[in-house]
């Protein structure tokens, strides 16, 4: 049986993802883009770990 995956598959994918895209990236290149994503994803999976621990 084939799993079906989606993005985003976490609660750190989805603030990122939610993060950039009220972001104004019109003037950024793709790389960028890249470093800005790896960034905010570290960020958000600290803050997520960071609740986790807190309950």
């Amino acid at each position: 049986m084939e799993t079906f995956k989606t993005f985003p598959a976490t609660k750190a994918d989805a603030l990122t993802l939610l993060y950039l895209q009220n972001q104004d990236l019109s003037d950024k290149t793709i790389e960028e883009i890249v470093a800005l994503y790896d960034n905010i994803s570290k960020r958000a999976i600290k803050a997520c770990n960071v609740n986790v621990k807190l309950r």
